[in-house]
């Protein structure tokens, strides 16, 4: 006997099997995809939709939090601004180092981030939605 087919309204799978670069840890399970959200999108706490965009408010925080979640470690803005223009990214503003540095200390006000020494910022604590919802953008 085969299994009835499910229904159209689960969410992709973002698993480690599936999709590494997530950063994810969860099993897999067999889940049909949805049709994806046009790449134009800029809701939420993600990315503009256009590598072309520069990075500005929320998403350059986003961004930010991303690579300091992907890297495990205390970085430095410059780091920061290092990885984010390897992603292909750029910074919308004059000075892009001091506006990662601005996006750091606005993140560690709120309480996502702390500040482990002179220019050194590390994750503190962010929910786990939080946490799935930048790292699943970044992709």
């Amino acid at each position: 006997m085969s299994d009835p087919p499910r229904p159209r309204s689960f969410s992709p799978c973002l698993c480690r099997d599936c999709a590494p670069n997530t950063g994810l840890w969860f099993r897999c399970r067999p889940q049909p995809c949805r049709t994806p959200h046009p790449e134009t999108r800029n809701s939420g706490p993600g990315f503009p939709g256009t590598e072309l965009e520069p990075l500005r408010g929320r998403p350059l925080r986003r961004a930010a939090v991303a690579v300091l979640l992907r890297t495990g470690r205390p970085c430095s803005p410059a780091e920061v601004l290092g990885v984010i223009q390897s992603w292909g990214y750029r910074v919308g503003s004059a000075k892009p180092g001091k506006a990662v540095a601005d996006a750091l200390a606005y993140e560690v006000e709120r309480g996502w981030l702390r500040r482990t020494g002179r220019g050194r910022y590390q994750v503190a604590r962010i929910s786990r939605g939080s946490r799935y919802r930048i790292l699943a953008v970044v992709g």
